[in-house]
């Protein structure tokens, strides 16, 4: 009785010891390219129907990027930028606007904020902006988190003096 408890000792303690050491070398793989998450905020503009968007890009893989390229769809309604010199460049033809980033270390955010202001008509509506991932050296490995989306909404506030005042709340 002894031996065979003995024997069946030996036989799970050598089977837990072969799984304990399988089982660190099958976890040790690593991701390899990067894995950058996208973030879009606004913030409505009280006198004029334009938001102050903040793009922000953080890396939240385990090696540095050394850049990230971000390009944000605007409301097609006449956006203007405020900013004398926008960190995010506006393409007045497509309504885009580009941001790039970098370097990020591992865990690092970098984020740029751009006064975005619209041609909107003097009526309730929504404006949506979309900011996506296009490009990052290295390639972006998992597209779940590469882009984000926000919407403002253009309301009226009567402030007790015409005319109207109307401004996007976000």
């Amino acid at each position: 009785m002894i031996a065979l408890s003995r024997s069946i000792v030996v036989v799970v303690l050598a089977g837990f010891l072969g799984i304990l050491g399988v089982t660190p070398a099958t976890a040790a793989t690593s991701r390899t390219g990067a894995d950058v998450s996208v973030g879009l905020d606004a913030v409505g503009v009280r006198l004029l129907s334009g938001a102050r968007y903040t793009i922000s890009v953080t890396n939240t893989s385990q090696q540095a990027v050394s850049s990230a390229t971000v390009v944000v769809q605007l409301d097609p309604r006449g956006p203007w930028v405020v900013d004398q010199q926008p960190p995010c460049p506006l393409n007045s033809t497509t309504d885009t606007l580009t941001c790039t980033f970098g370097p990020l270390a591992p865990g690092a955010t970098s984020s740029r904020t751009t006064w975005v202001v619209f041609d909107l008509p003097r009526a309730p509506t929504d404006v949506h902006a979309t900011a996506t991932l296009v490009a990052s050296t290295p390639a972006d490995t998992n597209a779940a988190n590469n882009s984000d989306s926000v919407t403002c909404h253009h309301v009226q506030d009567d402030m007790g003096f015409p005319p109207p005042l109307w401004y996007l709340v976000c």
